[in-house]
Order: C-alpha cells, then structure tokens, then sequence
C-alpha cells in the first residue's frame, strides 16, 4: 500500500518558478485586481480627478502668489496652499464624489479630521517630492509641484476611500 502512495507522487510534475516568472505573476495579479478595482469606481475615480484638478489649480495660483508675491520660500508657500485646498477638496469629494450626507451635523468635524490626516500624508509626500524635483533634478517649482500632485494622487484617493468615506459604496 505504502509503494503505491509513494509512485503517485513520484509521477506528479512539480513546477517551480524561477524569482522572475514569479515577480511576473504577482505583477500580472497585482495588475488585475488594480483594473478590477479601477473598473468597479471609474466614475468614482474620475470624479475625485475632477475635484483634484480644481484643487490643482488652486494649489498652484496660491503656491505661486505666496511665492512671488508675499516672497515666502516655495516650501511653505505650497504647504500654506495645499493646507486651503484640503478644506476645498474635503466638501467638493464629500458633496460631488462619495455623494455623502452626514446624518448629524457632529459627524462633520470627526470626518474632516480624518480627511485632514490622509491630507497630511498626501502634503508629506507632495512636499518631499516638490523639494526633490525642485532641488536635485533643478526643476521649476511650479512644475515640481505639478509633478508631486500628480505622484501623490493615488495615494490621496485609496487613503479617502479607506478612511474617509469607508462605508460607501460607489455610485
């Protein structure tokens, strides 16, 4: 009886993945459920794009007028502006993105709070890529700027939909 257990699995094939095929699955499955999601909340995403454009725009204006015209270092400039933006983006993504309606007027400041700390991550990312770009890569600022909003985008969004708006479901 033994003999017989030990030719099965004598004759079953192993395969084994060499460190490249296997980063190459991971990718492929990493990639799947990142289009699965994506597909799920397109309208979603493109909603939060949309609110984070016009908050683009206002972080930009007010990054260079703090910079040009009240001549504060482009750092604090961008943080000052981004900081602004959080109280503009906080109500356009909780009316026109997650279509969220607080049942108590008290849920209000303990949702802004949260949205304050995903904002704080994005701004400590946005911040550390906007002096990276702007200093060693000797980029212009506005366009440093640019560029770290850009990178720090998914972030902003998969924080808000996790922390934020958690009990929401796409619409």
């Amino acid at each position: 009886m033994n003999n017989k257990n030990e030719d099965k699995r004598t004759d079953s094939v192993q395969q084994i993945y060499t460190p490249p095929k296997s980063f190459k699955t991971v990718s492929n499955e990493l990639s799947a459920l990142f289009s699965v999601f994506i597909d799920a909340r397109i309208r979603q995403v493109f909603r939060f794009a949309s609110v984070g454009a016009s908050g683009v725009l206002l972080v930009l204006f007010l990054t260079w007028i703090f910079t040009e015209y009240i001549r504060l270092f482009y750092l604090l400039s961008a943080a000052l502006a981004m900081e602004i933006s959080v109280f503009w983006a906080f109500a356009l993504n909780t009316k026109i993105t997650f279509r969220y309606k607080f049942k108590k007027s008290d849920n209000l400041f303990p949702a802004l709070g949260k949205y304050q700390l995903v904002a704080l991550g994005g701004i400590i990312i946005n911040l550390a890529l906007l002096f990276a770009f702007t200093t060693f890569l000797n980029i212009f600022y506005i366009i440093s700027e640019l560029m770290a909003i850009i990178v720090a985008f998914g972030f902003r969004y998969l924080m808000s939909l996790r922390f934020v708006w958690r009990n929401q479901v796409a619409s």
